[in-house]
């Protein structure tokens, strides 16, 4: 189970490959793709946008039910969504990027509301 950073008000702070789970779903990031977020200390055209893959399993009465999303920071493009009812919504990813410093992929922390 996840150790969360944040857990207030259907808010939750997530690491990479470890799961969320309540009652009724468990909820875990796959992964965090195509980070072209312009970086910190650099002028870009473009805001960029990051493309987070969540893996979504249900319990009952839906149970063994197994549902892949793919949610995104950048509001031009799909930032929420429902699911039976309930409403996932990417609020951030973090870090932000750095000019030439390449973020781990085990330091993103993703920020959604449930």
């Amino acid at each position: 189970m996840l150790t969360l950073a944040s857990l207030e008000k259907g808010v939750i702070v997530m690491e990479p490959g470890k799961e969320y789970q309540r009652k009724g779903f468990s909820l875990r990031v796959d992964s965090v793709m195509n980070d072209s977020r312009c970086a910190r200390g650099v002028n870009c055209i473009w805001a960029g946008n990051v493309e987070v893959r969540f893996h979504l399993q249900l319990n009952a009465p839906h149970k063994g039910q197994e549902i892949p999303f793919t949610l995104n920071t950048n509001p031009s493009f799909q930032r929420d969504t429902v699911i039976l009812g309930t409403r996932y919504k990417l609020i951030d990813v973090s870090p932000h990027p750095r000019k030439d410093t390449p973020i781990a992929y085990g330091d993103y922390r993703v920020t959604v509301s449930v």
